[in-house]
């Protein structure tokens, strides 16, 4: 026990007064010209040690990015008649496997939900869609970015 009658190990918390030295705090109570309150900031933030946290922080990784506007963009060039539209959007692989053949059925729509996608990679992620009328159904799409142009390399058919 201390004298004051507190245990020794459970000690108030020392005020931001406590921790500056007396000239810095005094000026302010007695009305006499004190630090500005930035200035009392930074040497708070300085004695707590918190100065790294105001510092901006780079990252050496570049932000992947697939917007709306691309699910749409892709969505309709796999809906078009024009095979040349389709095989744009879609890796040189998948277009041999499909060749000029339709991906959808007439009647079908395709919506990519572009707030479902998920970075793999620096340029590869997923995204969901689906497909309403001939052929229903939810699906992953997986994406590969070539020459800044996201294109589909694989889908599954989620059940």
């Amino acid at each position: 026990m201390n004298p004051d009658g507190r245990s020794a190990v459970m000690r108030p918390t020392p005020t931001l007064e406590d921790r500056l030295p007396i000239e810095l705090h005094a000026g302010a109570r007695s009305g006499r010209p004190g630090i500005s309150g930035l200035a009392m900031v930074v040497i708070a933030l300085m004695l707590c040690g918190c100065s790294q946290a105001a510092s901006p922080t780079r990252s050496s990784s570049p932000v992947v990015m697939f917007s709306a506007s691309t699910a749409k963009k892709i969505a309709s060039a796999i809906s078009s008649a024009d095979p040349t539209v389709r095989l744009e959007v879609l890796s040189p692989e998948l277009a041999s496997q499909v060749g000029t053949q339709a991906i959808l059925p007439a009647g079908t729509t395709l919506r990519i939900d572009s707030g479902t996608f998920r970075v793999k990679g620096p340029d590869s992620g997923t995204v969901t869609a689906v497909t309403t009328g001939q052929e229903p159904g939810h699906w992953v799409l997986y994406l590969q970015r070539d020459s800044g142009q996201w294109k589909i390399v694989d889908t599954v058919q989620q059940t």
